[in-house]
C-alpha cells in the first residue's frame, strides 16, 4: 500500500503544478515535474513506508 499511496500522491501533485509551469518550454516543464514528482514520492515513501526504505538502504550498503 505505502508505493500505491506514494504514487497517488506524486501523480496528484505533478497534475496540480503543471499549470503554474504551462508558461515554460516543454523541456522545461518536463524536468520541473519529473523533479517534483520524485521528490514527492521520496516524501511520501519516508512517510508512509519508510520501513521498506530503510530496507532497500540496508541491501544497498550490503552490496558495496
Amino acid at each position: 500500500a505505502p508505493p500505491v499511496a506514494a504514487g497517488l500522491l506524486m501523480w496528484a501533485g505533478v497534475r496540480l503544478a503543471a499549470p503554474a509551469t504551462s508558461d515554460l518550454p516543454d523541456i522545461a516543464q518536463l524536468a520541473v515535474q519529473v523533479a517534483l514528482g520524485g521528490a514527492l514520492y521520496g516524501i511520501a515513501m519516508l512517510l508512509f513506508g519508510r520501513e521498506r526504505v530503510m530496507e532497500l538502504l540496508e541491501l544497498r550498503r550490503a552490496r558495496g
